[in-house]
């Protein structure tokens, strides 16, 4: 059984440790604000400027006679443009928050502990390996999926407010896959990820071969991303959802699996 309280020991530790470095907080505000703000300015105002071409990326994209899921009746190409970068191009983004965020928590929470010398203390706390491992993924994964929801709720607000007026009221998010891909699949898939970077970091050496480990991770996502842009395809409803069950069911398989199959191997770490 696990127990929750010395889970929450390390997390809180670790998080203590987040709040004061400088850096990897300001990363966070960064990516928020960027994309929740900065993003959707681009896009809306990207829109009105060249009428209909968006360019929420370096390559211009017209997207206008792109088939849209469930847009709604009479949009001008301008506000059809912006329809579609929301609904095609940005939401695959939401995957790359929590990583971006986290990855290098990830990576440090046992090869860092190493090269500082603690990990030796940390092994000998009264925790089984499905604890330790529970309490480093999760203290690696909450700051980047907070990221993402506060990214989310600043896209919505600056969204409906820049683009208002082309929609005749609010309107993003433009429909339940949304909510499902921010909601379910981000954190899953995030989960997913910061898994297997803590137990690289498990085995590394250091916190920047953990880093070089977890680069692989990021390539599905950007793979995601240029399909959506360059084939103009939307992923359904019903396709979210099979696929968060689906990184729901990986998500339990590694924990049930990964401490004692994988993870053990941290219990030998040597300080050198």
């Amino acid at each position: 059984m696990i127990r929750w309280s010395r889970v929450l020991c390390v997390l809180t530790k670790d998080w203590r440790e987040f709040s004061r470095s400088g850096w990897l907080v300001g990363t966070a505000l960064a990516l928020t604000v960027y994309f929740g703000v900065v993003l959707p300015a681009i896009i809306v105002f990207g829109a009105r400027i060249s009428g209909g071409a968006v360019v929420p990326i370096s390559i211009p994209v017209r997207l206008g006679d792109l088939p849209l899921p469930a847009a709604p009746e009479g949009l001008d190409e301008v506000a059809r443009s912006v329809y579609a970068a929301f609904s095609l191009i940005v939401p695959p983004l939401f995957l790359v928050i929590p990583l971006a965020v986290s990855t290098v928590m990830a990576a440090d929470s046992f090869a860092g502990e190493r090269e500082r010398g603690t990990i030796e203390v940390l092994l000998a706390a009264p925790l089984t390996e499905r604890e330790l491992f529970l309490a480093k993924a999760l203290a690696s994964l909450t700051p980047g999926v907070a990221a993402s929801w506060g990214a989310f709720a600043l896209m919505a607000l600056a969204t409906n407010l820049m683009s208002a007026d082309m929609f005749g009221g609010w309107w993003f998010p433009s429909g339940p896959e949304w909510y499902v891909v921010v909601a379910l699949v981000s954190p899953l898939y995030a989960f997913l990820a910061i898994s297997l970077i803590v137990l690289a970091s498990s085995r590394a050496r250091s916190a920047r071969e953990a880093q070089q480990a977890s680069a692989i991770l990021v390539a599905p996502i950007l793979a995601a991303v240029f399909g959506q842009v360059l084939g103009g395809f939307a992923i359904g409803l019903e396709h979210l959802l099979i696929s968060a069950a689906v990184l729901a069911g990986l998500d339990a398989g590694l924990v049930a699996l990964a401490p004692g199959r994988f993870f053990s191997g941290v219990r030998y770490m040597r300080v050198d």
